[in-house]
């Protein structure tokens, strides 16, 4: 199963794509509809792997980036 980024929430808020160190925020969706979710303090790079990573874990299929 591939999971899939949705950057449009946060492209919406700030006008431009996510990138740089901050603390992000990610939705993890299931198919079932259940959703979790992750946060990070680090680089956007870093904490989408994590959060990619976690997703795997709980077998989730969607990843949002929150605004």
């Amino acid at each position: 199963m591939t999971t899939s980024v949705n950057t449009s929430e946060y492209r919406a808020a700030h006008g431009k794509e996510p990138r740089g160190k901050g603390r992000w925020m990610f939705d993890l969706g299931r198919e079932n509809g259940e959703w979790h979710e992750f946060a990070m303090n680090a680089n956007y790079g870093t904490a989408l792997a994590a959060a990619k990573a976690e997703a795997k874990r709980l077998g989730c299929y969607k990843i949002v980036v929150c605004s």
